[in-house]
Parts: C-alpha cells; structure tokens; sequence
C-alpha cells in the first residue's frame, strides 16, 4: 500500500516535470514567432530604434549572463540553485521580449504566452518535489538534467534570436547617428548650429533632422 503510494507520487513528479518542459517548449515557438516578425517588420524596426539605447545594451549584456550560468550549469551535476539562477537571467530577457513586442505594436499577438511562462518558470515547486524525491537515484537524477538541459536549449536558441534583434537594432541606430552627422556636416545654416560629437547627444531622428535641414534651405533661399 505505502509502495503503491510512493510510487504514485513519484509518477506525479516526472509528469509534472514533463508539463513544466513542454509547457515552456510550446510558448517559446510564439515567442520566436513574434521575434522573426519583429525582425521582418520595418514598421516594427523603426518603432523599436526610437527606444532608450541603454535598454537594448543591457539585453546584450543579460544574455551573455545567460549564457554564462547556462555553461555553469551544463559543467555541474544538474545543480537547482544553479538552473534557478539560469533562468532567472531568462525570464529578465523572456519581460524585455514583451516589451519589445508592445513598443513595436506587431499584429496578432498573445501577450498571455508571456504571462504562462514567467508564472512557469517562478513555479519551483515543481523542481524542487521532482529533486526531494530523486535522492541518489541516477536515473531520475539523468532525467532532471536532461529535462531542464532541454529547457535551457530552447531558451538558448530563443534568446539568441532577441539578441541577434537587439543587435540590429542598436547597428541601426549607429547608421542612422552617422547619416545624421553627414547631414549636419554639410549644413550650414545659422540658424541652428547643431554639431553632435557623440551619438549618445543625438536627440532628433534623422527625418526629423531632414525636414529641418529643408526647412533651412528654403530660409537660406529666401535670404538670397
């Protein structure tokens, strides 16, 4: 009887643990899906480029955090703590996804596929009674790391995908600093002595900049 019961609860565990990786899994395709359409959206790009610098550059610096402790983690026996802290980092970079999403207003999104996974991955419980009950059993221990091992590959390959976004994001940024400041070399109205000597003092962007480089053009003319 006691057995049948152990073995009950032992049984729960793993398919607990089985709905906790495909969980995750499944919400991670819709957020590669909103990641590709944000990359392939010069609407949603051009909203995105008008976002704080600053913002983008720590989504960088998240992700190679990220992929620090998923390197501790692959070295270690399959470490909780170490898996916790992982993704912890991935749930940082999982919210900065949702506000990419919502600043680039992409159409036919579920934000709730956000929502699942930060209630998902906050939910140790389900880590932590699959470990109690592991004790020293190798092949239940081999079966938390390779499922958690699969749940920070997919991650893996999902934030590589907004790295890569914020990549072209702040690339984009820098091209548009340098036509601006080739715009603003040849300007040469005295109405507005505006020379920029580093991109962080660029407030304008570069339509704004144009129209107003028009702007002067016709005073100058005027002038003549």
């Amino acid at each position: 009887m006691l057995i049948n019961v152990l073995i009950q609860i032992v049984c729960a565990a793993e398919g607990r643990l089985d709905a906790y990786s495909t969980t995750i899994s499944k919400k991670l395709v819709k957020v590669v899906e909103n990641i590709e359409t944000m990359h392939n959206s010069n609407d949603a790009l051009e909203k995105l480029r008008k976002m704080d610098k600053n913002t983008i550059k720590n989504a960088q610096k998240l992700y190679n955090t990220f992929q620090t402790c998923r390197n501790e983690f692959a070295s270690s026996s399959g470490d909780l703590k170490c898996y916790i802290r992982t993704v912890a980092c991935a749930l940082d970079l999982v919210n900065l996804t949702k506000q990419l999403v919502t600043v680039s207003e992409i159409k036919d999104v579920d934000l709730t596929v956000y929502d699942v996974l930060k209630t998902t991955f906050r939910d140790k419980k389900v880590l932590a009674e699959y470990c109690a009950g592991m004790g020293t059993d190798e092949e239940k221990t081999s079966k938390f790391k390779t499922t958690v091992s699969s749940v920070l590959d997919k991650l893996g390959e999902t934030l590589c995908q907004l790295d890569m976004l914020c990549f072209r994001i702040l690339n984009d940024m820098v091209v548009d600093v340098c036509l601006l400041r080739s715009i603003l070399s040849r300007h040469t109205c005295k109405m507005c002595e505006i020379v920029p000597t580093h991109s962080e003092n660029v407030e304008r962007t570069v339509s704004q900049e144009l129209s107003h480089h028009e702007g002067s053009l016709t005073h100058q003319n005027h002038e003549s």
